[in-house]
């Protein structure tokens, strides 16, 4: 605290002027306060259980210990090269026509939504959660998704300040067909871009998407398939809701 300012002129600084004064920021952060002091030090519990996990064959701790292990053996994860992600490429390369494209997008969406990652592997985000305005009931949600950069402005040609983000994505995502041995890698990459960057025309900004009245648009699966013929396949729970506006 700092008494010598008045509660009434800044209470902050009131409350945390000593603070503000004598703290250093370290180097490897933007901001600091308790609760980074907190995380850190539970990030160094964690770090110690994880490097002195062991057990009996089968037991949690010899399962906790080798799981990290395992995770931080580099050589042993170059050494193996594509395969652990084959299977994957693999399924990919066989799909041929839109309905296996769509099939690939629902499984990649569930897998990263189970992995707890929010789901956003595909152009849309689909997720089951709690009805907006019926709080009792689960509900299906669909939002916009299918974006690699953090937010769809970043795609703006006029947006100066994001030139270097969008240049340095599009040579990441040439990079990644590169590793997996993909041929025209920059074209392909080019290719992901256009796309991603023609989604992003249609997103809604963040401000658009605050609004809870504007983003609820309960419909039944009849009602979606009417105003995205080719978006139902097949037969489902007559239940559903759109997040945001359709891409």
């Amino acid at each position: 605290m700092d008494a010598q300012v008045a509660p009434g002129a800044s209470f902050y600084r009131y409350a945390n002027g000593k603070w503000l004064a004598t703290t250093q920021i370290p180097a490897d952060k933007a901001e600091y306060g308790m609760f980074t002091v907190l995380a850190d030090r539970s990030d160094d519990r964690t770090k110690q259980i994880l490097e002195t996990a062991s057990g009996d064959p089968g037991s949690d701790g010899q399962r906790i210990g080798d799981y990290f292990k395992t995770f931080m053996d580099e050589a042993a994860i170059e050494a193996k090269g594509l395969g652990p992600i084959q299977g994957e490429l693999d399924k990919i390369a066989r799909i041929e026509d839109k309905a296996g494209v769509v099939m690939g997008f629902a499984m990649s969406a569930r897998r990263v939504i189970g992995r707890g990652g929010g789901g956003g592997a595909a152009p849309f985000r689909t997720i089951v959660g709690q009805d907006a305005r019926e709080p009792d009931k689960y509900i299906g949600h669909i939002g916009q998704g299918g974006l690699g950069l953090p937010d769809r402005d970043m795609y703006d040609a006029k947006k100066e300040q994001f030139a270097k983000l969008r240049d340095g994505y599009q040579k990441y995502i040439a990079t990644m067909f590169g590793l997996i041995g993909a041929k025209n890698a920059d074209q392909r990459a080019a290719a992901v871009y256009a796309l991603e960057e023609k989604i992003a025309q249609t997103h809604w900004t963040r401000v658009q998407n605050r609004d809870s009245q504007k983003t609820y648009n309960k419909m039944t699966i009849d009602e979606l398939g009417k105003l995205a013929p080719a978006s139902t396949g097949s037969r489902g729970s007559p239940r559903s809701a759109s997040r945001a506006r359709p891409t």
